[in-house]
């Protein structure tokens, strides 16, 4: 989960690049990193053809035959590394017959083609798919591409390769995948604890599962973080409030986005009403509630209430006198603005 920060002053609350906003900025700054003018050659067809492109299709299949997923996300890009890639490792038999019998194949390619077919259409087709393409993106928090993930078959992240551009060779790739054996092995047990618990024994798993998962990609895990409150009414795990500050953290990226400032301030109020999350929580949730409001185009007397409860559940927290700071801001930009 990325924090938001309790380190900047008023001024950058207002103006500073929104925090809340950066994923889905990512996600379209892929078309601005590359210039988009090249579609993928043929070359290598009959091998890449293995290499489905229907994710859910991919899912099924991976479940169906208990298989892990490989995932390689494309682009058209000026350069032509993801071509490649592609050509150089992807789409040679030696590959995909060494890692079919384990794994389905998946190719989230996007291209300016697409794109551009996307706009002009009329029955929305072609909009909705390439917006599809642009979901996972975001779900997989891909920042440039190419990139290649492996996956469990429920699509959750065993490991993110990082891309080497000095290395582009099949038996390089193969080593990599090998070399992630037994960590994917571990990392799938951890989902069929999850799935065979129930209860409390299950909050547990879930727990378990999540710190295993990488920071960039617990939001996969959403799901199972969502039934952590109902599994454990009392708190015995003492996990409740863990897991509720996530939902509201990824809900509230969600709401904002989507310009629902004030739903997505109300997810990290609510969050604190559910009497589950800790100080340091309480702090940074309302904390993150006056910063969604003071996003917004009209002035909002909660920012600085919330600013204050901020500081008062947290006196001698490591962020209460940046918090003071900021209190003490919007306080003086209060009286600027009733005096003019």
């Amino acid at each position: 989960m990325r924090k938001i920060q309790i380190n900047r002053d008023f001024y950058n609350l207002f103006f500073s690049h929104i925090l809340f906003t950066m994923k889905a900025i990512k996600l379209y700054s892929v078309f601005s990193i590359f210039a988009l003018v090249f579609l993928f050659a043929s070359c290598g067809a009959d091998s890449f053809s293995a290499w489905q492109t229907d994710f859910d299709a991919v899912k099924q299949a991976a479940q169906k035959d208990d298989k892990n997923i490989l995932v390689f996300f494309s682009t058209d890009d000026v350069q032509g590394v993801s071509k490649d890639l592609r050509e150089n490792v992807f789409a040679k038999k030696k590959f995909v017959k060494s890692v079919s019998n384990s794994f389905e194949l998946l190719n989230i390619d996007v291209t300016e083609s697409e794109y551009t077919a996307s706009q002009s259409d009329e029955s929305g087709e072609a909009k909705a798919a390439f917006q599809r393409k642009l979901d996972i993106l975001d779900a997989y928090s891909v920042e440039s591409m190419p990139a290649f993930y492996m996956l469990t078959k429920d699509g959750f992240v065993i490991k993110a390769f990082a891309y080497d551009p000095a290395i582009n060779n099949v038996n390089h790739y193969l080593q990599l995948i090998e070399a992630e054996k037994e960590n994917a092995d571990s990392y799938n047990s951890l989902v069929r604890a999850v799935e065979e618990s129930q209860g409390v024994y299950r909050v547990r798993a879930i727990n378990a599962l999540f710190d295993a998962t990488d920071k960039e990609y617990n939001t996969l895990l959403l799901p199972y973080c969502r039934e952590v409150a109902s599994l454990d009414p009392s708190d015995t795990t003492g996990l409740v409030g863990k897991f509720e500050f996530q939902v509201a953290y990824t809900d509230a990226i969600k709401l904002f986005h989507e310009g629902n400032v004030e739903d997505a301030a109300k997810c990290f109020v609510d969050a604190v009403l559910s009497g589950h999350l800790s100080k340091e929580q309480i702090q940074e949730a309302y904390y993150n509630a006056s910063y969604i409001l003071a996003m917004s185009k009209t002035y909002d007397e909660r920012v600085l209430d919330y600013l204050k409860l901020s500081y008062e559940s947290l006196p001698s927290g490591k962020e209460a006198e940046n918090v003071k700071r900021t209190i003490e801001a919007v306080e003086q930009m209060t009286k600027e603005r009733e005096a003019q």
